[in-house]
């Protein structure tokens, strides 16, 4: 248990540092996620330790505690090896713990970060739930900071909601889990790219590296359709600095090679997630799924669609899925209950905005706004990624959760933006109209 106060006490000051960009309302609604986090920790640590008994993050605390006192007893030597399991390098720890001169995956890097809380804080699952949940607390107020600077101050509050209060996000985000370390990275990933470009000054590039390394050994395909939203954040960002909404090849060419550097990066790297093998890859997933035993599994895709055209018919489901499922009467069990009335809530929000706004008004209104254009962007890349790749009902509200902040913050934004304006158009034409008086 002091291990657990002293990794709260380290997140109050890393909050502490944090309220200093935010005014007292901000700070009060970011406390509430913050208790939230740690709570969801409590939980979860529950739900793994007595509801289920056995999970992954009992094996990542496992490996971990055994490489972490292997550092204790001989840091110079087993320090460095560790990061290499971070890493996915060739590293001299057993290949059952994702060693072994081949290097390792995801899975190998979850049990060297378990690694890591474990040096510091001992290897108790508790303490890694805890830790864990204030780095991903932490990645979504660096996110919102970046949102807050690109929008109209009526717009703070609805962006800190979606982004800091979305229950299967603290949810999630509370478990030694590969998403709450993406979210995290993601956080630092988007705050260090949008100090350097705002700033112009390479101050903040170690948050980048820290950034993507992170997001890169917990979930790499992310990096994909945030590759693609950075590029149409900064046509549209350059679009509205030049101050006519046209057409422009030149900025539309940097943004497209910014995106397209993004992934070829990543391919280079993780050539199962490469373009030209993303397909192959989807429809091994697809197969996978169809031997996985569990009532929550749904028939999607086919494992013989391998080129992106095979699977192209599929796109609008896996859409329909990452967004809106599980619906309601789908759920089996608390957690599944809890994702289904989020994603009736959005479901909601998604149809009442198209019904009550224009096609034309949407438009206008969101390439008015280049964070809206990126969690567009972002979210319906993702969704398809996901959606095309996931048949289970629970495991797709895990690993869509990186998403909903931005999915959230979209539709409420929007429609902020949206009623302001016709707000605004409404109290214009109230207005009476200035009587022009002749001179005697």
């Amino acid at each position: 248990m002091t291990a657990v106060i002293v990794a709260i006490a380290l997140g109050a000051l890393i909050a502490s540092m944090q309220y200093r960009a935010l005014t007292p309302a901000e700070s009060r609604i970011a406390n509430y996620s913050l208790v939230a986090h740690v709570a969801g920790s409590f939980v979860q640590y529950a739900l793994q330790e007595y509801y289920y008994g056995i999970s992954d993050a009992h094996g990542y605390i496992e490996f971990g505690g055994f490489m972490s006192r292997a550092v204790e007893a001989d840091f110079t030597r087993f320090a460095p090896e560790v990061l290499k399991v971070i890493l996915q390098r060739p590293n001299d720890f057993p290949p059952e713990m994702g060693g072994g001169p081949t290097g390792g995956s995801a899975t190998s890097s979850m049990a060297g970060l378990a690694a890591v809380v474990s040096y510091f804080f001992g290897d108790s699952l508790l303490v890694a739930c805890v830790v864990v949940s204030l780095l991903a607390w932490n990645g979504q107020l660096l996110f919102y900071r970046v949102a807050r600077e690109t929008i109209a101050v009526s717009e703070r509050k609805p962006a800190l909601y979606a982004v800091m209060l979305m229950p299967s996000v603290i949810f999630w985000g509370s478990g030694f889990n590969k998403e709450a370390f993406a979210v995290s990275s993601l956080g630092l990933l988007s705050f260090g790219l949008y100090r350097v470009a705002a700033s112009r000054s390479f101050l903040y590039s170690p948050l980048i590296v820290i950034g993507v390394i992170g997001v890169a050994v917990t979930k790499p395909y992310i990096l994909y359709p945030f590759a693609i939203a950075v590029g149409a954040w900064i046509y549209v960002a350059r679009v509205a600095a030049n101050g006519r909404d046209v057409f422009r090849p030149t900025y539309l060419a940097l943004a497209a090679t910014i995106a397209i550097g993004g992934i070829a990066l990543t391919s280079q790297i993780f050539p199962e997630y490469s373009p030209t093998k993303v397909a192959e890859t989807t429809a091994m997933q697809q197969g996978l799924w169809t031997t996985v035993e569990a009532g929550s599994t749904f028939e999607f895709g086919s494992a013989d669609a391998r080129t992106p055209i095979e699977q192209l018919p599929f796109v609008p489901f896996a859409l329909a899925n990452a967004l809106f499922r599980p619906f309601v009467f789908e759920a089996r069990n608390g957690p599944m209950l809890g994702a289904a009335l989020e994603t009736t809530w959005l479901m909601w929000l998604s149809f009442s905005t198209l019904r009550r706004f224009r096609l034309r008004e949407l438009r206008g209104a969101l390439l008015s706004s280049p964070l809206l254009v990126f969690s567009f962007v972002f979210v319906i890349t993702f969704a398809v990624a996901v959606g095309l790749a996931t048949s289970n009902l629970g495991s797709l509200s895990r690993y869509r959760m990186p998403m909903i902040p931005m999915y959230a913050a979209l539709l409420l934004l929007l429609r902020e933006k949206l009623a302001t304006s016709q707000k605004a158009a409404r109290e214009a034409l109230a207005r009476p109209a200035a009587v022009r008086v002749a001179a005697p």
